[in-house]
C-alpha cells in the first residue's frame, strides 16, 4: 500500500527573527536619531536667521538637506528648509554685494527679498543694511532707473524706516531720475505722494513742491501742449506786490500750476455760460463770461501750466508759458477751449 510524504515546512535559522528585529529596531532609531539631529540643526538655523546670521544658517540647512537618511521623517524638513535656505541666500548675497561695492545691486536685492517673503524675519536686518547702503553710497548712484522703477517695494514695506533723514532726499533723487528718463507721470506721482506726508519739515516741502510744479509743467509740455505767451500789464500794484489776474472762459475746471521760486498749484471753477469752440471757429480772445481769480506771485521767471478736467473721450487743447513778471506789476489773462484737431499728435 503506498503512503504520501508530506514536505516538512522549512525551519527558518534561528537567528533570524532576531535579526530582523534588531535591524528594524535600529531603522527605527536611526529614523528618530535624524528627526532629532534635523530638529536641532533646523532650530540652530532658525535662530541664527533671526540675529540675520545667514551664513551660519544656511549651513545648518545644508546639514538638513544633505543628511544621509535610511527614512524620510514625517514632518518632511527637507522641503521646509529649501525655501528657508533660498530666502537667506538672496540676503547673504545682497550683503556680499554691499561689501563688494555694488550698492545698487545690493539694494535691489533686498527689495527683491521684502516683496517675496513679505513676513521674512530678515525685514528688519534689512532695514538696518539698507541703512548702511546710504551711509557708504552716494545717494546718486542709488537712485539708479532700475532702482527707482521699483521704488513701490521700498515704500510698501517701509524699508526706509531707519533712513528717515535721507528717504524724502532719496524719494526726490528718484523723482529726478525720472524726468531725466522723460517719465513725468512716475515723478508726479511719486511727488503727489510725498506731499501729502505729515512728516515733512517747511524745507522738505518746498523742495517737493517745486519739484512737483517742475514736473507738472514738463509733462504738459511733453504731451504737446501750446505755448502761450506771457499776460498782459494792466495796471501797476500799490503796494509793489506782482500779481496776476487769471480768468477761465470755458465749461470746465482749470487746473493751473505755477512752477517758480513759490510753486501754486491752483483750480478756477467752470464758466456756466461758456462754450467749447470748435478748432475752425472764429472767437472772441475773450468773452469774459467766466470766474476770475487772482494770484501774487515773486517777481521774475515762472513757468505755467493749464490744463482742464476732461469728460469723457474729449481732447481740448492745454497750455504751457514761460513768463518774467516785474515787481509792482498787475496782469491778466484769460483761457477759453478749443477742440483739438481730430488728427492731433502730441510731441513723442
Amino acid at each position: 500500500m503506498a503512503s504520501a510524504n508530506r514536505n516538512s515546512s522549512p525551519n527558518l535559522p534561528p537567528g533570524l527573527p532576531l535579526g530582523l528585529g534588531i535591524a528594524i529596531a535600529a531603522i527605527v532609531l536611526l529614523g528618530a536619531g535624524r528627526h532629532l539631529l534635523d530638529r536641532w540643526h533646523y532650530n540652530t538655523a532658525m535662530h541664527a536667521k533671526e540675529r540675520a546670521d545667514c551664513y551660519s544658517a544656511i549651513e545648518n540647512f545644508d546639514s538638513i538637506i544633505y543628511a544621509f537618511r535610511l527614512i524620510f521623517n514625517r514632518d518632511d524638513y527637507v522641503n521646509q528648509v529649501r525655501e528657508k535656505k533660498a530666502e537667506c541666500e538672496l540676503f547673504q548675497k545682497a550683503v556680499e554685494n554691499q561689501q563688494s561695492g555694488k550698492g545698487e545691486t545690493a539694494l535691489l536685492d533686498y527689495i527683491t527679498l521684502a516683496n517675496v517673503y513679505e513676513d521674512s524675519v530678515l525685514i528688519d536686518p534689512i532695514r538696518q543694511q539698507i541703512l548702511n547702503l546710504f551711509e557708504e553710497f552716494q545717494m546718486v548712484s542709488l537712485a539708479t532707473p532700475e532702482v527707482c522703477a521699483r521704488i513701490q517695494g521700498l515704500m510698501t514695506q517701509n524699508l526706509l524706516s531707519r533712513v528717515r533723514t535721507q528717504a524724502t532726499d532719496f524719494y526726490l533723487a528718484c523723482g529726478s531720475t525720472f524726468e531725466a528718463n522723460s517719465n513725468y507721470g512716475r515723478a508726479i506721482d511719486l511727488y503727489e505722494k510725498l506731499r501729502q506726508k505729515n512728516s515733512l519739515s517747511d524745507t522738505q516741502t518746498q523742495m517737493v513742491e517745486k519739484a512737483l510744479a517742475r514736473a507738472i509743467v514738463s509733462d504738459t509740455r511733453h504731451q504737446g501742449a501750446r505755448e502761450v505767451g506771457p499776460p498782459s500789464p494792466i495796471a501797476y500794484t500799490a503796494d509793489g506786490t506782482t500779481v496776476v489776474e487769471i480768468q477761465n472762459d470755458a465749461p470746465r475746471e482749470m487746473k493751473v500750476t505755477f512752477s517758480g521760486p513759490a510753486p501754486k498749484f491752483e483750480k478756477i471753477e467752470s464758466c456756466e455760460d461758456c462754450v467749447i469752440h470748435k478748432s475752425d471757429e472764429k472767437t472772441e480772445d475773450c468773452p469774459n463770461k467766466g470766474p476770475v481769480k487772482e494770484y501774487n506771485l515773486t517777481p521774475g521767471q515762472h513757468q505755467i501750466s493749464v490744463d482742464y478736467i476732461e469728460i469723457g473721450n474729449e481732447k481740448i487743447e492745454f497750455w504751457v508759458g514761460d513768463w518774467t513778471l516785474d515787481e509792482g506789476i498787475k496782469y491778466s489773462i484769460c483761457f477759453t477751449i478749443i477742440d483739438r484737431p481730430i488728427d492731433f499728435v502730441p510731441e513723442a
